[in-house]
């Protein structure tokens, strides 16, 4: 599916799954909640995008009329297996990766065809209403993050999920969930990567 971007290909995926779990095609407000979408008309772009692509038919003005061209993915997708971090134990994060508790199998182009990548089970609702509990998050290694990108840290022997602002000269981890206080980054910060998909179990 070389023809679609990540995102897209993620979306044409999350769709793929519904109406083989269902029997049926979901709505766009139901698409989006499973990709944690918060906007449903961004569903509703990506799947005319498809449709112009002759991978979906849509009958306009009317719910569920979603019906893909394939029963199967178009294209057969590279699978990788990513280790799942978790809480990190003495022998530190490296050691965690290396010998992981847990592999899952997920489409190449989730974690942009790197190998290095690994997911990150969010815990807690910190940081709802985007991440849900229980959500697998991608990541990308990454030495160096801005602000406005989602990252996964190291807090109190625990890889979390934060996004990473600026304000005033200063950064700080901040959770989406309003009940939750940001945290200031200091000099024991430290960065183990960038989010760059999501997969939600239903």
């Amino acid at each position: 599916m070389e023809f679609l971007s990540p995102r897209q290909k993620e979306v044409f995926y999350a769709l793929q799954n519904f109406i083989e779990e269902h029997g049926y095609p979901p709505t766009f407000r139901e698409l989006a909640k499973k990709l944690g979408i918060v906007n449903p008309t961004a569903i509703q772009r990506m799947l005319n995008i498809f449709k112009e692509k002759g991978l979906v038919d849509i009958e306009s003005g009317k719910s569920r009329t979603i019906k893909l061209k394939h029963k199967t993915s178009p294209f057969e997708e590279e699978i990788i297996s990513l280790p799942i971090a978790g809480r990190i134990v003495a022998g530190g994060f490296e050691e965690a990766i290396e010998n992981p508790e847990e592999k899952i199998a997920v489409p190449a182009f989730l974690a942009r065809n790197n190998s290095k990548a690994f997911l990150l089970k969010v815990k807690g609702d910190s940081m709802e209403p985007e991440f849900h509990e229980g959500d697998f998050v991608v990541i990308l290694p990454e030495t160096n993050a801005y602000p406005g990108d989602i990252v996964a840290v190291m807090l109190e022997g625990e890889a979390t999920l934060k996004q990473l602002l600026e304000k005033n000269g200063k950064r700080f981890l901040h959770p989406f969930n309003s009940a939750y206080p940001d945290i200031p980054v200091t000099e024991n910060f430290q960065l183990l990567g960038k989010a760059c998909g999501l997969l939600r179990m239903l």
